[in-house]
């Protein structure tokens, strides 16, 4: 059992002489099945909780630990068959018999590890999302004290490191829950995950892929969010709060949005009230789609008008032809840094 475990099952990182000893009380919980004819239950299979619950807390995956017990199994089938080979018929059914039990011990000792694991884990996330949730709520008022300070250290956060804070939302906010902090512990992301009012917020290492695994978890279950600008530390928490929640807002629902990938006339826009609009150029709505995209690609050209019939598969004198269109449609002059910042900024509102 134990080569087949190192062989088959590298991934479950435990020490050799613990190994050995779960193989060793392993057998001698199914040599009670095969005596007895009934498959082992309380104490019996207390060393089978024992694992489950020190998975849970070691961080390794429940499919990892029931693969060993699956690898455990197939090692005694396989025994068996070795044992019954070329003797009497009766020898047979015997083997036939034992290995009917193997079946039963394993789907027994398999759910009580899984009970266990299950149980274990509630209870370690019941723990720390109200040491988390105690913690973002210091963070988020200021309140960086000594046990602040500990505690923040220990979720993977330092105080001079810099920190990225995002906010998600969701139709079933804890199924996101769920499928957020999956993504972040297969990753093994460090810092805080606590489902807040309406809200799921995250505070991570500013290097982490949270945007990359909001997605994943968005895919399978729907969810938006938006994520604040590089944070420096503790202090800036709060602030990162508020732009991450600024960043949900804009975020188109079903998308993830970033602060980063919007340029300052973009954030302006997106903010943009109803006043914004009324304060918009007189015209522009009037204006024609080839006038608009005309416009748009004079712009992107730094007011080149030859760059401009490049870019749109024009003749020059076409261009010349729509630019003094939009001029004598709003009163604007095109070659004017100032009208044009405020025609651009006009087209985009009316589009919004």
């Amino acid at each position: 059992m134990l080569a087949t475990l190192w062989r088959e099952v590298p991934s479950y990182a435990t020490g050799r002489r613990d190994l050995l000893s779960q193989c060793s009380d392993h057998i001698d919980a199914f040599l009670i099945t095969a005596r007895t004819g009934h498959v082992p239950r309380g104490p019996a299979v207390e060393f089978v909780k024992q694992v489950g619950e020190r998975g849970a807390r070691d961080g390794v995956e429940l499919e990892v630990l029931l693969r060993c017990y699956q690898t455990n199994a197939t090692t005694l089938t396989h025994w068996v068959g070795e044992q019954a080979s070329a003797t009497t018929a009766e020898g047979l059914r015997a083997a036939l018999a034992v290995t009917r039990m193997v079946m039963e011990y394993t789907d027994n000792v398999s759910s009580a590890l899984a009970d266990a694991f299950v149980h274990e884990s509630h209870r370690l996330l019941a723990e720390a999302g109200s040491l988390q949730r105690d913690l973002l709520e210091d963070l988020l008022a200021g309140r960086t004290g000594v046990g602040t300070a500990s505690q923040a250290r220990a979720a993977g956060l330092t105080s001079r490191g810099a920190l990225q804070v995002a906010v998600a939302a969701a139709s079933d906010l804890p199924e996101a829950v769920g499928a957020v902090d999956h993504q972040f512990r297969m990753a093994r992301v460090s810092g805080i995950r606590v489902a807040r009012h309406d809200e799921l917020v995250i505070v991570a290492p500013a290097d982490a892929s949270v945007r990359h695994l909001l997605g994943r978890a968005g895919a399978s279950t729907p969810l938006t969010a938006g994520i604040s600008l590089p944070l420096n530390g503790w202090d800036e928490i709060a602030r990162g709060h508020r732009e991450a929640r600024r960043a949900l807002a804009l975020a188109p629902p079903g998308h993830v949005l970033r602060l980063a990938d919007l340029t300052l006339f973009d954030y302006l826009l997106a903010g943009a009230d109803d006043t914004a609009r009324r304060l918009g150029v007189p015209g522009v709505d009037g204006l024609s789609a080839p006038l608009r995209s005309t416009l748009v690609a004079y712009a992107a050209s730094d007011l080149n008008v030859g760059a401009t019939a490049r870019r749109l598969h024009l003749h020059p004198n076409t261009v010349h032809y729509r630019l003094g269109q939009v001029e004598r449609l709003t009163g604007r002059d095109v070659r004017n840094f100032a009208d044009m910042v405020e025609l651009v900024a006009a087209l985009r509102l009316a589009s919004s």
